[in-house]
């Protein structure tokens, strides 16, 4: 996040709730700069604007205590009440796209939070009447970029650019909010998206076993609408949704980016209801959110909100061993680029409770003879397009001559991950419901947005979609293969 804004040689930056100065020149780099963007104002500064219409232009969240949802909506801008609501409001957007725009005290609030401050400064005295913090006085602050002094109306400009060495997270207010919401509730539900891996159950039974032993009044609830074979040995026990009663319950629904993927659409009869998910928010839910796209896994979020109230949250080496599984099943064993220092250091932190690693291990990666016949069958069938996508459909024959469990038709697309020159690979798989289940991999190049089109999501590079027919099965390779050849024309470097 960042804040933009420009100060006279006082740090002064407004008076009678108006701008000190004329500057076109500023004015024109301010709205090149947030055009597309995310604005964040407290009201007063909405109300500055022109007939206190937001920019255009721009996703306008305005902080407004007591204001009136009406003309919200109305107006087009985003109205938030309570700091809890501006930051989990802020968090479902790219962080690098969120500007602070005013008033000064927004500014104050806010500016711990930013990373950059965009600052143009004015050399001369504006009488000023609200002033912004001098950066050059403060800890972790310091400025990185400055321009040559140019004029500006009949002022003198340079533009600044100061960098946080230590901003504080957004995200530690929502975690604390979570936190007080989970301690509120005497029955907390827990649920995650259907067709679980790893990562969906590690990190809602990591989550749930984590409350048990910390809150053990308290009654927690894992329930979703179907199951996962391949992770039987983590031996974890769901409850049918059907069963469950939601009233005057919290509700939390981990690692699920879209509405329509819960296992549990009881869910939303609960009377509050959280999401922490590290999947590309296209379809915001939930009271509170807590997303963050870049993370390698949702059970890395669960274990950072363990790690962060660890003097009040319980653990042993089960919430250890789910967390973990969830961990390093979504990062491919630290192997893809979403797996960060943060990673390394949460795992480190799980793996020194002493779980038994080489069983977990052996658990995950282990197969029968009929499975490695069946990677020499998919090495024969698979195919590959003009331009490198390679895709095996793995059709109910296929599934029965082999006896294939559902994670192991899953685990196919991870056979073709290695072909150089493939930069997208897919496995297309038979439901139950006639429906072809499709699971998207890449590397280098963004593929969710190919996936949101056949009605699914994910990551960058790693989603998932569903197709109905062999006509919409064709129609997706056709794009992709087209996603592929656009990319290599317009870059080099990709192996």
């Amino acid at each position: 996040m960042q804040a933009i804004l420009h100060c006279d040689r006082n740090w002064g930056i407004g008076k009678r709730n108006d701008l000190m100065f004329n500057l076109p020149k500023d004015m024109k780099f301010f709205r090149t700069t947030t055009l597309g963007k995310v604005v964040v104002m407290g009201s007063n500064t909405l109300l500055s604007f022109p007939g206190g219409k937001p920019l255009k232009g721009r996703t306008n969240i305005v902080l407004w205590p007591g204001g009136d949802p009406q003309r919200a909506k109305d107006d087009g801008y985003i109205m938030v009440e309570s700091l809890p609501e501006l930051f989990s409001e802020i968090a479902k957007y790219k962080k690098d796209d969120v500007f602070v725009i005013g008033g000064a005290m927004m500014y104050h609030t806010m500016l711990p939070y930013c990373d950059k401050v965009y600052l143009t400064k004015v050399d001369s005295d504006g009488g000023a009447e609200v002033f912004f913090d001098n950066l050059d006085k403060l800890d972790n602050w310091s400025m990185t970029q400055e321009s040559e002094p140019e004029d500006d109306n009949g002022y003198q400009i340079r533009f600044t650019v100061y960098e946080n060495s230590k901003p504080l997270s957004l995200f530690q207010e929502i975690k604390k909010k979570i936190l007080e919401k989970i301690k509120a509730y005497d029955r907390i539900i827990i649920a995650r998206h259907i067709r679980p891996d790893g990562d969906a159950i590690g990190a809602a039974h990591g989550l749930a076993r984590i409350l048990r032993l910390s809150f053990p009044e308290k009654q927690i609830i894992v329930a979703d609408e179907d199951n996962s074979d391949y992770l039987s040995f983590l031996d974890f026990e769901e409850s049918d949704p059907e069963t469950v009663d939601y009233k005057d319950a919290l509700g939390i629904v981990v690692d699920t980016g879209n509405i329509e993927r819960i296992s549990n659409k009881h869910i939303f009869e609960t009377e509050e209801l959280i999401k922490i998910d590290h999947h590309i928010d296209n379809t915001p839910y939930g009271d509170i959110s807590w997303v963050e796209e870049k993370r390698s896994s949702t059970s890395e979020l669960v274990t950072e909100f363990l790690f962060t109230f660890r003097d009040v949250l319980r653990y042993d080496q089960k919430v250890a061993l789910l967390l973990y599984t969830g961990i390093i099943t979504d990062c491919g064993n630290f192997k893809y680029d979403c797996t960060t220092g943060d990673t390394l250091r949460y795992s480190a932190f799980l793996l020194d409770t002493g779980f038994d690693l080489s069983t977990l291990h052996a658990n995950l990666e282990l197969e029968s003879f009929a499975f490695f016949k069946f990677q020499a069958h998919v090495f024969e069938k698979m195919q590959i397009t003009e331009n490198g996508v390679a895709y095996i459909y793995v059709d109910k024959e296929m599934q029965k001559r082999f006896d294939l469990s559902k994670s192991q038709q899953s685990n196919s697309v991870d056979m073709l991950d290695k072909i150089r020159g493939s930069l997208i690979w897919m496995a297309f798989i038979d439901n139950p419901d006639k429906d072809i289940r499709v699971r998207l991999r890449s590397r280098f190049v963004t593929i969710s947005d190919l996936a949101q089109k056949y009605g699914g999501g994910g990551h960058a590079n790693a989603a998932g979609a569903t197709v109905h027919n062999m006509e919409e099965l064709k129609a997706l390779v056709k794009d992709a293969d087209e996603l592929l050849k656009n990319y290599k024309a317009n870059h080099g470097g990709w192996l």
